[in-house]
């Protein structure tokens, strides 16, 4: 992996900065698949919400339909 090879970079004195940006690229990426984690929990919870409201449109859909149809043979109020 490219981190094992700055490791290895490290060691030699020409790299003694690295030790530093190879802790903050580390870092950085341990972050960033936290937040992926985070983000696919929340976007599997919205796929089930979605998938709930769209069962529950699909029956009252045709109720709806059928109780507009009902109202408009009704008589008029006087």
């Amino acid at each position: 992996m490219l981190l094992d090879k700055g490791r290895e970079m490290e060691k030699k004195p020409a790299y003694t900065g690295l030790r530093k940006d190879l802790d903050r690229i580390q870092t950085q990426w341990d972050k960033l698949k936290r937040e992926t984690v985070d983000r696919q929990n929340r976007l599997q919870t919205a796929m089930e919400h979605s998938r709930k409201y769209n069962k529950a449109q699909e029956s009252f859909l045709p109720w709806l339909s059928d109780a507009e149809d009902r109202l408009a043979k009704l008589p008029p109020v006087a």
